[in-house]
């Protein structure tokens, strides 16, 4: 939308409608999950931290993860225009 500041409901439901399907094929792209450690080992006391469960993905998810970023980016500018907070550029 070069030259335009202001997003119609259409545009951003059209927004709203690309980020659930490149949520859609993240979650496809995703092989499986892993426990990763987060904390360290101390010697009077062993292991202290948490396990997180991460997920395993393809090399594609960087691609999408990306762009599913700029969209949200997008979604959350036309939010703060539509309603008000934001001062459209002059």
């Amino acid at each position: 939308l070069p030259g335009q500041f202001s997003m119609t409901f259409n545009t951003l439901d059209l927004a709203s409608r690309i980020e659930a399907l490149l949520v859609e094929a993240v979650d496809h792209e995703t092989i499986g999950f892993r426990g990763v450690f987060d904390g360290h080992n101390d010697s009077d006391y062993g292991a202290i931290g948490t396990v997180r469960t991460v997920p395993i993905v393809s090399e594609q998810v960087s691609v999408l993860d990306d762009t599913l970023q700029s969209f949200r980016m997008i979604a959350r500018c036309g939010r703060c225009f539509r309603h008000g907070s934001m001062r459209t550029p002059r």
